[in-house]
């Protein structure tokens, strides 16, 4: 998500990122929903077959997870202040090119 279609979004947008993956244009979205629109109905039916319960011991053990993936402490302040940086490095460029 952070090198694919996290920044594509950032600067395009969904809408458009699809429109310019179903080869762009005017009819770009329409292709790309009749090439992936009925993966998007399959997916959607095993997500919902596969629906995560969501009791305790679950969530404990989704949060013990999780939590053992990220940093705590000043590390993760120093992940939280990358993240800024960063994002306001891309809205500068953004609104650099707007600005043309």
């Amino acid at each position: 998500m952070t090198s694919s279609l996290g920044p594509r979004w950032a600067v395009a947008g969904p809408v458009v990122s699809n429109a310019m993956g179903g080869g762009g244009g005017p009819d770009g979205f329409r292709h790309f929903m009749q090439h992936l629109g009925p993966a998007f109905g399959v997916w959607l039916e095993d997500a919902r077959a596969h629906q995560l319960q969501w009791d305790t011991d679950t969530l404990d053990s989704l949060a013990q997870t999780v939590g053992d993936g990220l940093p705590a402490g000043d590390k993760a302040a120093a992940q939280a202040a990358r993240r800024d940086r960063l994002l306001i490095q891309l809205l500068r460029l953004i609104q650099d090119d707007n600005g043309k």
